[in-house]
């Protein structure tokens, strides 16, 4: 396993900056996370977290939309963004000797976004068009539809676009004010994985981020509370999810969870392809998959198949679930989902992109770092029994189920 140094600091002004130190590689993987998304926003600005990932690279004080761009590309580098339910992360790929320049561009797009009334018109009509294009793929829009079913009136059912209506509606002070609200030193995590040296990574943020506010915000936030109306949309093939809520991110309950997804729907050796799939031709895709957040989480089924099918897939993945559940998983089944699992921890080790992602989520969630040898002991510690006693949330939860093209 590649061996690698853990370090944190805090700043003055309370920005975390976590790393791992990796000596066999020559690139380094930034990432600059804030503590937004979907679930602080009101329903009349859904969206907002995500339209104002895109408007920072709309252009700064100091530079237009293709000198950010061009920025680290010149340099053969690699800068982007996402935004998810409880993070939004501007992240950086590039060359060790290029720290400096990433961290200077992102600090820009962070404190000195132009939040141009023209951009912002301009970046309305492209984030209508991906959500077209989320329309049209059906596979990944029923993962928006199963949060609104399975979190109800709560904000994590919120869907991370927005809707064509809330986002018609979001002005540049709705913008401002947020970025005002959630763009402060206290919600910001950097963390950084490869080959980089901790005392000057925090030596850099201070110099770059000394302008941004603090401003600490209860971890509490109020909410409306509301109903999300998303577009019905038609398809030749049925999509199918099912699933229930689990538990947070911190809860050690996580590892018997994770032995289990990877068991039910993980790959091409998993129960749910090898019954549906191979022997049988029903589907072409079948998986399942998790989403931990700081105070729930979830688990679900995904199945595409045809009309025809979807009545026979549906009772035969709870029939599935309902003999894994009696029967629990023999102590072969367990030693070979628990070596797929170590075995792919360890190979995504060696992805400093993946290594930075996994430093952001422990500090955030967990506010302490957890060496994936801990993690691997942890799966590998699994018993039968641990496994049975958390099957127990199948029989135990409620499952809510959504279909498109029915």
């Amino acid at each position: 396993m590649i061996t690698c140094r853990y370090q944190k600091s805090i700043l003055d002004n309370g920005i975390r900056v976590v790393s791992e130190t990796l000596d066999n590689t020559q690139s380094i993987a930034i990432g600059f996370w804030i503590a937004s998304g979907s679930r602080f926003e009101k329903s009349r600005l859904n969206g907002i977290s995500h339209l104002m990932e895109h408007m920072v690279f709309k252009g700064t004080e100091k530079r237009n939309a293709y000198e950010i761009a061009v920025s680290l590309e010149s340099l053969g580098g690699y800068l982007n963004a996402f935004t998810e339910k409880e993070l939004t992360c501007f992240y950086a790929l590039i060359l060790d000797q290029h720290l400096p320049v990433a961290i200077e561009v992102i600090s820009e797009l962070l404190l000195s976004a132009r939040l141009d009334p023209s951009d912002l018109d301009l970046e309305k009509e492209v984030i209508l068009e991906e959500f077209r294009n989320l329309l049209d793929s059906p596979e990944d829009y029923i993962q928006d539809l199963f949060s609104s079913a399975l979190f109800n009136n709560h904000p994590l059912g919120l869907p991370i676009l927005g809707t064509p209506d809330s986002i018609r509606s979001i002005e540049t002070h709705d913008l401002r004010r947020f970025r005002d609200q959630f763009f402060i030193s206290d919600r910001l995590i950097v963390a950084a994985a490869g080959k980089v040296n901790h005392i000057e990574l925090v030596s850099l943020i201070g110099k770059y981020l000394t302008g941004l506010p603090r401003n600490p915000v209860n971890a509490t936030e109020s909410f409306d509370q509301f109903t999300v109306m998303l577009p019905e949309t038609k398809s030749i093939q049925v999509h199918f999810c099912t699933g229930f809520k689990t538990f947070a991110y911190p809860d050690p309950r996580k590892f018997p969870m994770l032995v289990i997804d990877t068991y039910l729907g993980q790959g091409m050796s998993s129960l749910l392809f090898q019954e549906l799939r191979e022997k049988r031709g029903l589907v072409y895709s079948v998986y399942t998959f998790t989403e931990y957040y700081r105070d729930t989480g979830l688990f679900g089924i995904y199945a595409g198949t045809e009309l025809k099918h979807k009545k026979q897939i549906r009772n035969l993945i709870h029939h599935l679930i309902r003999h894994v559940v009696k029967s629990g998983l023999t102590a072969d089944e367990l030693c070979r989902v628990q070596s797929q699992l170590a075995g792919s921890l360890i190979l995504s080790m060696e992805d400093a992109g993946r290594r930075m992602h996994r430093l952001a989520k422990m500090e955030h969630y967990l506010n302490d770092y957890v060496p994936v040898e801990q993690v691997i002991d942890a799966i590998c510690n699994l018993t039968p029994r641990d496994i049975r006693q958390t099957l127990e949330l199948f029989q135990t939860e409620t499952y809510s189920d959504v279909m498109i093209g029915s």
